[in-house]
């Protein structure tokens, strides 16, 4: 609320302390937030889509209650630091977001939100904005 009033003040360097609010320069994190995002989760989900494999869909936690086949997810489905069910949990959770209609409605959501991307991508790239983004970069490399 406090940015968006300092906005309509014509206040456009606004930076937060990094902890209670994001620390942000002027439009530039707002404006790449646009352009990079649909890409980024659309690379996420189908990075997770193909590391996740047919495992998501095979198992479920009626499979692991049941008393044949539970121990042996317990014996297989382990990783580092998380157990069977743990690693089920995460597994539906890749379901979720990869394989059904709420993930895609989600994902569709997440790419068009925004606008069209090639639309926001090519404004991008032809607007002063890159060069604040730069500037942005170089400072908090030199910190």
């Amino acid at each position: 609320m406090r940015r968006a009033e300092a906005f309509a003040r014509g206040e456009f360097k606004i930076e937060g302390d990094g902890l209670t609010e994001p620390r942000t320069v002027g439009v530039c994190g707002g404006a790449a937030i646009n352009f990079f995002f649909p890409y980024a989760n659309t690379k996420a989900v189908d990075v997770l889509r193909i590391a996740a494999g047919s495992g998501v869909l095979a198992m479920s936690a009626a499979d692991h209650a049941n008393p044949e086949i539970g121990p042996l997810m317990d014996k297989w489905l382990v990783g580092p630091n998380i157990d069977a069910r743990q690693r089920l949990e995460l597994m539906k959770l890749a379901w979720d977001m990869t394989g059904t209609e709420f993930g895609s409605r989600a994902g569709l959501y997440e790419r068009l939100y925004s606008g069209d991307p090639e639309i926001n991508a090519q404004r991008w790239f032809r607007s002063g904005i890159t060069r604040e983004c730069e500037q942005l970069v170089y400072e908090l490399l030199a910190t």
